[in-house]
C-alpha cells in the first residue's frame, strides 16, 4: 500500500490490474465471461470474482464504425438538474444498454459486495456515466460499494459534471503520454476532477501532474517519436500498452 495512488484513490491494486485485463479482453471476439450488447452496440462483459466478492463491469472502447458515430455526437445533453451536462453520444450508449445491464447486475446481487466499473476510450466514458448513475440514483435494495477505473478516457461532460467528482476517492483515471483521445473534446468539456495517473515518455507515473508538466511531456513525447520516425498517438492509446504500464506500476511496489 506504499504506492502514492492510494493516497488519492481507494481502489486496490488487484482491482485495477483485473480491470486492465478485462478492458483488453473486451476487444476479443470471444470472452469467457458473460457478454452483453446494447441496442447501439455497446459491448460490456461482466466478471464476478467470487473469492473477492467483486463484480467487474468492463465496457469496450471504439472498434466499429457505429462507435465513431457515438464519438462525434458532441452536443451535450442534461445529466442532472444541477446543470450537469454530458456528451450526447456517450449518454446515448449508456441509455441503450443500462436497463438490461442493470437487470444482469441485480441478478448477481447476493454474490458481491462491490462493483468496479471500468473501460477503455469510449468504454471509459460510458463506464464513467454508468458510475455517475449509480452514485446519483443508487441500486434497488442493498447498495454495494461502487468504484470506477478509467483508461484513456475522453472528456465526458461540462464543468458542473466534472465537479461532481471532487473528493470522490473511489475513482481513478489513467492516461498515457501522447494519447490524444484524453484531451478531447476540447471545447466546453472538462476532465472529471479525480486522481489522474499520467505515464510520461519513459513510462514513469505521476499523480495529478500540472497542466504545464502535461504539455511539456506531450511535446517531449512527440519530438522523441518524430526523431525515431515513430509518432505514436495511436500506439499510446492502445489498451495493451495501458495494461503493460499498469501491471509494471503495481508489480514494482
Amino acid at each position: 500500500m506504499s504506492n502514492p495512488i492510494y493516497k488519492y484513490a481507494a481502489l486496490q491494486s488487484r482491482w485495477i490490474k483485473t480491470s486492465a485485463d478485462l478492458c483488453v479482453e473486451a476487444y476479443e471476439p470471444e470472452s469467457e465471461h458473460m457478454a452483453f450488447d446494447g441496442i447501439h452496440g455497446t459491448h460490456v462483459i461482466l466478471r464476478l470474482d467470487a473469492t473477492d466478492r467483486t463484480l467487474y463491469v468492463a465496457v469496450r472502447g471504439t472498434l466499429a464504425a457505429r462507435d465513431w458515430g457515438a464519438n462525434v455526437m458532441v452536443r451535450k445533453v442534461k445529466f442532472d438538474k444541477d446543470g450537469s451536462r454530458v456528451h450526447r453520444g456517450f449518454m446515448r450508449r449508456v441509455q441503450g444498454v443500462w436497463l438490461g445491464l442493470l437487470v444482469e447486475i441485480l441478478r448477481r446481487q447476493a454474490t458481491y459486495d462491490r462493483i468496479v466499473f471500468t473501460g477503455h476510450s469510449l468504454g471509459a466514458a460510458i463506464a464513467t456515466i454508468m458510475y455517475s448513475n449509480t452514485k446519483t440514483y443508487g441500486f434497488p435494495g442493498e447498495n454495494p460499494a461502487i468504484y470506477l477505473c478509467a483508461f484513456a478516457s475522453p472528456r465526458v461532460g461540462n464543468a458542473k459534471y466534472a465537479r461532481r467528482f471532487v473528493g470522490d476517492t473511489h475513482v481513478v483515471m489513467f492516461r498515457d503520454n501522447n494519447d490524444i483521445v484524453t484531451w478531447i473534446p476540447m471545447i466546453n468539456f472538462r476532465r472529471i476532477a479525480v486522481p489522474l495517473i499520467h505515464f510520461d515518455t519513459r513510462g514513469k507515473f505521476h499523480v495529478n501532474p500540472s497542466r504545464t508538466f502535461l504539455l511539456r511531456d506531450l511535446f517531449q513525447g512527440v519530438w522523441s517519436a518524430m526523431r525515431q520516425f515513430n509518432f505514436n498517438p495511436v500506439q499510446d492509446h492502445d489498451m495493451n500498452k495501458y495494461k503493460a504500464l499498469v501491471w509494471r506500476l503495481f508489480d514494482n511496489q
